[in-house]
């Protein structure tokens, strides 16, 4: 599962595929997706990769990084896709600390 901002560009770049599954529909992407794109990446100037799908002026400079990071650690892993998650890490401490605090402090 991969959860930021930095995934999600990634995967919008990388051409992820959207799976249909039942009830949700997810996103995918392959390693081989992710490798293909990493010195491409790196061989086009940071002011010009914002024209790219998915590349959000603040992650023109992170892009690279964030992209060598996520491959390693899907290769260290032996994983060969990951699902995209809509919400970073953030969202999910935030979610987390109202399921085990909230219902009590919060009443509900």
């Amino acid at each position: 599962m991969g959860t930021s901002k930095m995934f999600r560009s990634l995967a919008r770049l990388a051409g992820a595929v959207l799976r249909q599954s039942g009830r949700e529909d997810t996103w995918i992407m392959t390693r081989e997706q992710l490798e293909d794109w990493i010195p491409r990446l790196a061989a086009i100037e940071p002011e010009q990769r914002v024209a790219l799908p998915g590349i959000t002026p603040e992650r023109t400079m992170q892009i690279v990084g964030g992209g060598i990071v996520a491959d390693e650690i899907m290769r260290s892993l032996n994983v060969h896709e990951v699902e995209i998650c809509p919400w970073a890490l953030r969202e999910g401490a935030i979610l987390r600390w109202l399921d085990q605090f909230g219902r009590t402090r919060l009443g509900f």
